[in-house]
């Protein structure tokens, strides 16, 4: 029996308020059970069990200080970083096929960008849910930087987030 992998992983790149590069940080997400549930019922029964449509836009938002997305966490179960303008990033995509084993869906072309609005801030890590605001959502996925909370953001700096999200099978 052949399994299919889904799963992705955020790239977050920080830069200071004269756009110099500060960091870059790769994060392996998980895809948690809220958001496997959505994506095999939207395969095998479209909308037609829960009556709803599907999602479109997706919204990337940032976790806070030691957050990441457990499997089985719901959008409601994730602390989430605040300090920027604005509201959770719209996740611009691109269906990416050109490789068949492993098609990709990313928003490399349109990434996020988050604006810190105040000094000595710490994030940690990256999600990708269904509403701009609140917690009444789906969450389908998130994780934490790999090396731990990034502490060195000030008023200002830009977090660009680029995700991808691959399908293959073994």
């Amino acid at each position: 029996m052949d399994l299919v992998k889904m799963g992705g992983e955020f790239t977050v790149t920080c830069r200071d308020k004269f756009g110099n590069f500060k960091w870059r940080d790769t994060i392996k997400n998980t895809v948690v059970n809220e958001g496997l549930a959505y994506i095999l019922e939207r395969i095998f029964r479209g909308n037609e069990s829960s009556g709803e449509q599907s999602v479109a836009p997706w919204f990337v938002g940032l976790t806070a200080s030691g957050e990441g997305a457990a499997a089985t966490d719901g959008i409601g179960d994730v602390s989430e970083f605040s300090a920027y303008t604005g509201t959770r990033k719209e996740f611009v995509e691109t269906l990416n096929v050109s490789t068949p084993a492993t098609p990709t869906m990313n928003n490399t072309a349109s990434k996020a960008s988050f604006t810190i609005s105040s000094d000595s801030q710490t994030v940690g890590g990256a999600f990708l849910c269904s509403v701009d605001t609140g917690s009444s959502g789906t969450l389908l996925c998130g994780g934490t930087f790999t090396n731990g909370d990034k502490s060195d953001l000030d008023t200002d700096d830009t977090l660009e987030v680029e995700y991808v999200f691959q399908c293959s099978s073994s």
